[in-house]
């Protein structure tokens, strides 16, 4: 079929049947997309399939033992494991939380902001310091009818935050491909929060 692509099964290892066919377990197969096509695409697998519960962490440390080809691979592949979050909700999500632990902040992922009694307003995407969120719109969710509703909601949640002091800088995927762009949405950000003292 157009976009498959099979592999000689590794040997040793058991296949597990998916709709009849033979496979490599989850964990195997996101190493396998490590070893041949990076890690941000390993990341976007391994994050959901951690948050999707499909493998977990102990799994994937022996599909690392069992395909990496030597020391320094199994290093680069445990790296990318240790990356992995199960918090990330969508492939935008990931990308974003790559892009902003590259750039060198500190991340949260999926934060409740809560107001002064401890009651729950947001939760949000991430969270650099204690205030400055970044939320990835995927966009899709604000489409048709319910999309003006979600909008509409999604406005009241950020007039909320921004009463609780917060700064929300909003990134969508034309912003993933350009670091400086975002860099400097997420400085204005703390910028006006510094300002505040």
């Amino acid at each position: 079929a157009a976009g498959l692509r099979s592999h000689p099964l590794p040997e040793g290892l058991d296949p597990v049947d998916v709709d009849g066919a033979r496979c490599v377990p989850v964990a195997t197969a996101i190493m396998q997309v490590a070893q041949r096509h990076g890690m941000v695409a390993a990341l976007v697998a391994l994050d959901h399939a951690l948050h999707t519960k499909l493998c977990r962490t102990p799994q994937l440390l022996a599909a690392v033992a069992s395909t990496a080809g030597g020391r320094p691979e199994r290093s680069r592949l445990e790296r990318i494991v240790d990356r992995a979050d199960a918090d990330c909700e969508s492939v935008g999500e990931t990308r974003t939380r790559i892009l902003l632990q590259d750039m060198g902040y500190d991340v949260r992922t999926q934060v409740n902001i809560r107001d002064e009694d401890g009651r729950r307003v947001a939760r949000v995407d991430f969270l650099i310091g204690d205030l400055l969120v970044v939320e990835f719109d995927g966009m899709v969710k604000y489409e048709g009818a319910d999309g003006r509703e979600a909008l509409a909601k999604e406005k009241a949640r950020e007039e909320r935050l921004t009463a609780l002091g917060c700064v929300v800088v909003r990134l969508v995927w034309a912003d993933l491909d350009h670091p400086e762009r975002v860099r400097a949405m997420i400085d204005a950000a703390q910028r006006r929060l510094d300002r505040r003292g």
